[in-house]
């Protein structure tokens, strides 16, 4: 509902524009954050979903790693590593039970854009042709099998307390294209790239958490390529400001090329 109503508020040329009031599902950091950004569409926060003590409600970690394309699909194998060391130790030395209650897997989800992939792994010797079965066998490895590993196609209408999103590329696929004159930013007909250009997508994954939503991704393809980039450097502005920008060593003048 949200999106429909951030897309239809952007697109419609009535002179009137039509908006929910409450917001039961998001902590307000989130929904704030999602409002404010996406033309300031009034919504007020009446849940009861409590933060996570340690960390804010909007978070960011910066890894690289290298994608590599299948077909139209891509993997990024050191991100989807990473996250299944961010999860493991959420659930095993960071859950916080007196907010949140005791871990269930149905209460935490990682989101990507990509489905069909294949790729290899030597650390974890394993070869799959699923970008999402990649991230779910490296929780499974860790014990955490149960966890959702989801596309965004198939997250309309679904909550989690926790959710990680995937956002696959890295600067160095992307800026060959930029080099090589293949650039679609601006255009009409820019290029399919996920998370970095499909803002409805981008926007549900926003909001299917309740308490934390942390990305783990690339800033520099995120803040200088595709459609969202301004959304993305507004993201990567607030986790600056709420030290949720992790690891501490990183800063967002790093996110420009």
């Amino acid at each position: 509902m949200l999106e429909r109503l951030i897309i239809w508020n952007r697109n419609s040329k009535c002179g009137f524009v039509q908006s929910l009031t409450f917001n039961y599902r998001m902590r307000p950091e989130i929904l704030q954050f999602i409002t404010k950004f996406y033309d300031g569409i009034p919504l007020e926060a009446r849940g009861n979903n409590q933060p996570h003590p340690d960390l804010y409600p909007v978070s960011f970690y910066a890894v690289s790693g290298l994608e590599k394309q299948i077909g139209v699909s891509y993997v990024n194998a050191l991100e989807a590593e990473t996250i299944a060391i961010l999860v493991k130790t959420l659930v095993e030395s960071s859950w916080p039970t007196t907010e949140w209650g005791e871990f269930e897997a149905s209460s935490v989800a990682v989101i990507t854009p990509y489905n069909s992939q294949e790729v290899t792994i030597a650390l974890f010797c394993v070869f799959l042709n699923k970008v999402r079965w990649h991230i779910r066998n490296l929780l499974r490895q860790k014990k955490l099998g149960g966890i959702t590993v989801e596309r965004v196609q198939n997250m309309q209408g679904k909550q989690y307390r926790v959710v990680f999103i995937s956002t696959v590329h890295t600067r160095n696929k992307l800026l060959e294209e930029v080099k090589g004159g293949n650039d679609q930013s601006d255009s009409s007909e820019e290029k399919y790239r996920g998370f970095l250009s499909d803002e409805g997508e981008l926007i549900t994954s926003f909001t299917r958490s309740q308490s934390l939503l942390f990305v783990v991704g690339d800033p520099v393809p995120l803040c200088t390529m595709g459609a969202c980039r301004q959304a993305w450097w507004g993201y990567l502005q607030e986790c600056h400001t709420h030290n949720s920008l992790l690891p501490r060593r990183y800063h967002t003048r790093d996110s420009r090329c």
